[in-house]
């Protein structure tokens, strides 16, 4: 405690008082993310979570690595909070630990609107951007479940991906260039440019890195023109294993939609009141380009896309969760969603052994998936559970370790895009062998050899 009192001391001197938080009733809103187990503990009472003792939040990059220098003097683990929508408890406080909260980062703007690339602070709320460029005519085109509380920093630290992924990729498809605050090297910037063939991609050893390297302070993000033409569809097959073939079809001939998902026959009946499997899609772009690939769509499957309704209805719910998990939660149940990616070859046989695995355990009265990011190679596999609460404790790593030894065994990741947190830890064996292990290992004490950036997590 003498540690963390002369460092607040440093901080108070650096920020002023009113950038530290240490009132217990303030700090209760970074005791844990929108992972799923702390949200049904929680509502059952047996949520007990290691307080924070503290957060600060610095107004300007320089802030942030001064505060990391300090840290480190004093021997403090930071951890950073941006959004909290992580859904495996990346952002929970450590013993002993400082929280630092990038949120009043916030500031945005056109880096260079000729290129169309913008640049954002990492506490800028993704809606507020996207709303931004919206009225300007532009579009990121990123739209991931968290859209309408994600900061730009979180998603980017995690390596988030939108529900149109299919045509306009993931968050590393839209990042130019980055600032990251460190301890050791003071702020590290890696300029927007088109594309960079210079020794290692220092980007991409920072997205998706959550936090073990250092704290993203600022983005510099392609964003692009509204498409003139948005166009919904749906089809409806017998079977998700027929659904998925047709979709793997689409991805392969060269012009899928922008967007594509593919619902297993549960996951078509309870969330979207369709029988059979279903595929939703949007195809966007020039509206004289639409029609031509609409035509090619068409060609391919040898049938026509069906009417837009579904699609239409789930465009309008798709991010209105927070209702249906309070709804679980007052019938006794909680659940969890959890997704891998596989090769084509193996992802519908993947995803029948898991279905089957999960019903025979006591406590998960249902299980269901859907596709819904797509590659030439194969796809991501997204699977919802719903437990009894009652029986929580006894069936939910038991139902996380099916899904990922099934993955991992047929051929797939372990995580396609909610990352590590610190609940995927003991599953990393699972994708890398010993040797690449040390290597991140190794990297990890390269870059952070005084232990300050979340140092429990990669040992």
């Amino acid at each position: 405690m003498t540690l963390l009192r002369d460092f607040l001391e440093d901080v108070k001197a650096l920020l002023g008082e009113d950038k530290i938080v240490t009132d217990p009733w303030l700090l209760i809103g970074y005791e844990r993310d929108y992972w799923p187990l702390a949200v049904a503990m929680e509502y059952t009472g047996k949520w007990d979570p290691e307080p924070p003792k503290v957060a600060v939040l610095p107004t300007n990059e320089e802030e942030v690595v001064q505060i990391l220098e300090l840290a480190r003097r004093h021997g403090i683990p930071v951890v950073p909070y941006a959004g909290g929508t992580g859904v495996l408890g990346g952002a929970l406080p450590l013993r002993d630990s400082v929280i630092l909260d990038v949120s009043p980062l916030d500031d945005y703007g056109w880096h260079d609107k000729d290129s169309m690339i913008v640049y954002a602070e990492a506490g800028v709320p993704l809606i507020d951007l996207e709303e931004w460029l919206n009225s300007q005519g532009y579009t990121l085109r990123h739209f991931p479940q968290s859209y309408p509380t994600a900061l730009i920093g979180g998603l980017i630290a995690t390596k988030s991906i939108g529900q149109y992924s299919t045509g306009y990729g993931g968050i590393e498809d839209i990042v130019l260039g980055l600032h990251v605050a460190t301890y050791n090297y003071g702020l590290v910037r890696i300029p927007p440019v088109p594309r960079r063939s210079v020794l290692w991609s220092l980007k991409h050893l920072y997205i998706g890195s959550e936090g073990h390297l250092g704290i993203i302070t600022r983005a510099y993000l392609q964003a692009r023109k509204i498409p003139e033409c948005s166009v919904p569809f749906s089809l409806r097959y017998n079977s998700f294993k027929e659904a998925l073939h047709s979709a793997m079809k689409l991805v392969q001939q060269g012009t899928p939609p922008e967007l594509l998902r593919v619902y297993d026959e549960l996951e078509s009946q309870s969330m979207l009141g369709e029988s059979g499997s279903l595929i939703i899609g949007v195809i966007e772009g020039p509206c004289n380009e639409v029609d031509a690939r609409i035509s090619v769509m068409e060609n391919t499957l040898g049938r026509g896309l069906g009417d837009s309704e579904p699609a239409l209805r789930w465009l309008e719910e798709r991010f209105n969760v927070i209702p249906k998990i309070r709804d679980l939660a007052e019938m006794g149940l909680a659940f969890d969603t959890i997704e891998v990616a596989l090769p084509w070859s193996t992802a519908y046989t993947a995803y029948k052994e898991t279905i089957e695995k999960l019903m025979e355990q006591e406590g998960i009265i249902y299980a269901s998936a859907h596709a819904s990011h797509f590659y030439l190679s194969g796809a991501a596999i997204y699977y919802t559970i719903v437990f009894e609460l009652g029986k929580l404790a006894s069936v939910y790593n038991k139902a996380w370790d099916i899904i990922e030894e099934t993955s991992s065994r047929h051929r797939g990741t372990i995580s396609h895009h909610h990352g590590i947190g610190v609940h995927r830890l003991k599953w990393l064996r699972l994708e890398y062998d010993d040797n690449t292990l040390r290597l991140l290992k190794d990297l990890k004490k390269l870059l952070d050899p005084d232990g300050v950036y979340r140092d429990e997590s990669i040992k």
